[in-house]
């Protein structure tokens, strides 16, 4: 037996070395999980067979119960009333499923809250770009399925049409 004597006790080459390891787990526990959860793979990038065998072996994500698909981003006329199409899909068995906007300082929502009462379809978002800035408009999918109440979101970023700021600085400039 290997046996070390500090300060008068005796341990074990051992424990401590499982002491060290248990040390070194704890410190590195968060940085493991962030890593794992970069091993997700796409499926769609893998065709329809790939895609299959990926979702099965556990190696992508699960996919949301509420989908939503809309243009990452958008230009709307300053002081003009404006509206992006969201497409959406849910579950059969799903209810109470309702689309909530938010929107930025610089956006004035016509509808903030819209009942997603088919099963899949498009409905249209109505807002209106007060000024000119960072704005961005938050989709909140919620409803319940399977017993459990869920909810999924998304942003669309809104960013005022160039040719517009050109038209309103040229009229400034002349009402001067």
């Amino acid at each position: 037996m290997s046996q070390l004597v500090q300060g008068g006790i005796m341990v074990k080459k051992s424990f401590l070395f499982s002491i060290a390891a248990s040390f070194g787990l704890l410190l590195h526990a968060q940085q493991s999980i962030a890593c794992g959860m970069h091993l997700y793979f796409n499926p769609d990038d893998y065709g329809p067979v790939g895609g299959s065998v990926i979702r099965m072996a556990g190696l992508a994500p699960p996919e949301p119960a509420f989908k939503i698909k809309h243009a990452p981003t958008t230009k709307a006329i300053i002081g003009e009333q404006s509206e992006i199409l969201v497409n959406y899909e849910r579950p059969w068995r799903s209810k109470h499923v309702k689309l909530k906007i938010t929107g930025t300082k610089n956006i004035e929502l016509i509808d903030t809250d819209l009942a997603l009462e088919d099963r899949e379809g498009a409905i249209p978002v109505r807002f209106k770009l007060v000024g000119k800035g960072y704005n961005n408009l938050t989709l909140i999918v919620s409803g319940e399925h399977k017993g459990e109440t869920l909810s999924y979101y998304s942003k669309i970023f809104v960013g005022a049409a160039p040719e517009q700021q050109e038209k309103i600085a040229k009229l400034q400039a002349a009402s001067e």
